[in-house]
């Protein structure tokens, strides 16, 4: 529950700033926030959805892919989060 006020206690602000049609401020904000949370352009962001009729043949895969993403075999790499509760 912590997280999910802190994210909101971030949010506001700006969109404070929105309705203000305060843009340079708002820019200045959005950047400070995306430079916080590691969002772009301070990172780079990639989602992937797997899906396949077989779940162990999508497990052999995903056991291959995911430490080339995570940077395990030598990459550079990131961090993983699992999104499987969220729909897109």
């Amino acid at each position: 529950m912590k997280s999910s006020f802190r994210a909101i206690s971030l949010i506001m602000p700006l969109c404070k700033l929105a309705v203000k049609q305060d843009y340079i401020k708002f820019y200045e904000e959005e950047k400070r926030f995306r430079k916080r949370l590691s969002y772009p352009p301070f990172s780079k962001m990639l989602a992937i959805q797997c899906i396949y009729t077989e779940e162990a043949y999508l497990d052999l895969i995903l056991e291959k892919l995911l430490p080339r993403i995570s940077g395990e075999d030598g990459g550079s790499g990131g961090e993983i989060y699992d999104l499987s509760c969220y729909s897109i």
